[in-house]
C-alpha cells in the first residue's frame, strides 16, 4: 500500500472537495455522482458523504467496488483512487447515508493524459512529460522514462 500517495490525494480532496464517485449497476453500467463531503479515517479508510443520488445506493447493493476522482481542475493535478465500500452508516434525516470505503489503489488522474498504473512509493505528483504521463514514472532516470514510454505506447498499438 502507498500511504504517501493516499496522503496526497486525501489532502486534495480535504482541501479542494473536487470528488466524482463512480458505481456500476448489476449489468456493469456505470454510474457517476458528485461527492461533497470527505473524511480521512485511516491511511487505507476513507468515508464519503453528501452525494445526492439513490442509484449510486441501489448499484452498491450489486457491487461494492468504487472508483472516485479527486481533481482539482484549476491545476489539472488530481488521484484516482479504487476501493470496495464496506459499510453504509444511516445518515441524518434529510441526508444521504455516509460511506466507509477500504481504499486500494492511487493513480494519477488529469485532462491532460493518464495512464492506469498505480504510482510507486514515494512518488508525487508533478508537471510531466507525455513520457512520465504514458508510464507512470515520476521519479526515475529519463532513460528509463523514455524506455517504459516506448514499451507502453508499443503495446498500445498492439506492436
Amino acid at each position: 500500500m502507498n500511504t504517501s500517495v493516499f496522503e496526497q490525494a486525501y489532502a486534495l480532496a480535504e482541501d479542494r472537495q473536487h470528488l466524482m464517485m463512480s458505481t456500476t449497476d448489476r449489468s456493469g453500467i456505470p454510474h457517476i455522482t458528485s461527492v461533497g463531503g470527505f473524511e480521512s479515517l485511516s491511511s487505507d479508510r476513507i468515508v464519503l458523504s453528501d452525494w445526492h443520488c439513490p442509484a449510486t445506493l441501489v448499484n452498491l447493493q450489486y457491487n461494492n467496488q468504487i472508483s472516485l476522482v479527486v481533481w482539482d481542475i484549476v491545476t489539472d493535478h488530481g488521484y484516482q483512487l479504487t476501493g470496495q465500500v464496506e459499510a453504509v452508516r444511516p445518515a441524518n434525516p434529510g441526508s444521504d447515508p455516509e460511506l466507509v470505503v477500504r481504499v486500494n489503489q492511487a493513480f494519477t488522474f488529469n485532462h491532460r493524459g493518464h495512464n492506469d498504473l498505480e504510482l510507486e512509493e514515494g512518488a508525487r505528483f508533478t508537471e510531466s512529460s507525455s513520457a512520465e504521463i504514458a508510464t507512470g514514472a515520476r521519479h526515475l532516470p529519463t532513460d528509463i522514462q523514455r524506455r517504459r514510454a516506448y514499451l507502453y505506447m508499443r503495446r498500445s498499438l498492439g506492436g
